[in-house]
């Protein structure tokens, strides 16, 4: 899809965190988790600001960050209205700066692990002695995929070696062009790349699934607000954009958020959390 303009801007505001200052009251700020590039996610969430600006009837702005670690601290500062996030850091969200569920999507998270379509790789236990495109640490995928060649019998930097890049695109790029030979990254993310991108690579193992991404409101939202923001995502379901949306995304249904879903990712949140205690914020 080519970008129009204003979009072609916004994508350029993405990178312009930190933030500074919160959105007034007529303009609801909405900050997207940077697992794709900048101009990516203005693709896939364009259609869904454009449709919330019409029904709350205000101007909706999307942000992100230019890694994990900023979106994380622009989060803890409460720096969005709203966050589209991963479910650990939705947990620490919620536990740590006071945002609450509003929806969830009913298709889960899990990582893939793939090579180039014609590598001779039939399955993970290959990857022995290869190099291995992930990204962040601070990422739910990369701590499954981690898990999961764990289960096999391969110990990251040992067995293999990781090489770490900013997004799921950028890890899923190193495989085609050969500086890696494998890759965990998102299945979501990865059924949402372009066919070009997806026809060059090949998919041998699968991790275990968690909880989907979680849209998160801060607690400084007022409560009718609030709920006006969740009904009005609850109908993205049932309009053609939003059912283009969802197919486009692979994301499943938009449903009302029960905030004990989030428990089951509380143990990679508490690994999340160590680790941004060890790098600092």
């Amino acid at each position: 899809m080519k970008l129009t303009r204003r979009q072609f801007c916004a994508a350029l505001a993405l990178t312009a965190l930190p933030i500074t200052g919160r959105a007034g009251s007529t303009v609801l700020t909405i900050g997207l988790f940077p697992n794709l590039p900048a101009r990516r996610l203005i693709e896939l969430y364009q259609p869904l600001a454009d449709y919330l600006a019409a029904q709350l009837g205000c101007q909706v702005r999307l942000f992100s960050a230019r890694d994990f670690r900023s979106f994380y601290k622009a989060t803890h500062d409460n720096q969005f209205d709203v966050v589209v996030t991963a479910p650990h850091l939705a947990w620490l969200a919620m536990v740590e700066s006071d945002y609450r569920p509003l929806v969830t999507f009913t298709n889960p998270i899990s990582g893939v692990v793939i090579v180039r379509r014609n590598a001779p790789i039939p399955v993970p236990g290959n990857c022995d002695g290869k190099v291995v495109a992930m990204i962040d640490p601070l990422a739910i995928v990369s701590q499954l995929g981690l898990e999961y060649l764990k289960l096999i019998g391969l110990t990251a930097n040992v067995d293999y070696r990781v090489a770490v890049y900013s997004n799921h695109a950028n890890a899923a790029l190193a495989v085609t062009t050969a500086q890696a030979d494998c890759a965990v990254i998102g299945k979501l993310p990865f059924q949402q790349m372009p066919a070009e991108v997806q026809s060059k690579l090949r998919i041998i193992g699968e991790t275990q699934s968690v909880p989907s991404q979680f849209v998160m409101v801060g607690a400084a939202v007022p409560a009718s607000l609030r709920e006006r923001i969740r009904t009005a995502l609850i109908g993205f379901n049932y309009v053609a954009v939003g059912a283009d949306f969802i197919k486009t995304n692979h994301i499943g249904a938009i449903v009302a958020a029960n905030p004990d879903a989030l428990a089951a990712v509380k143990p990679y949140a508490l690994v999340t959390r160590a680790m941004l205690s060890q790098g600092g914020e």
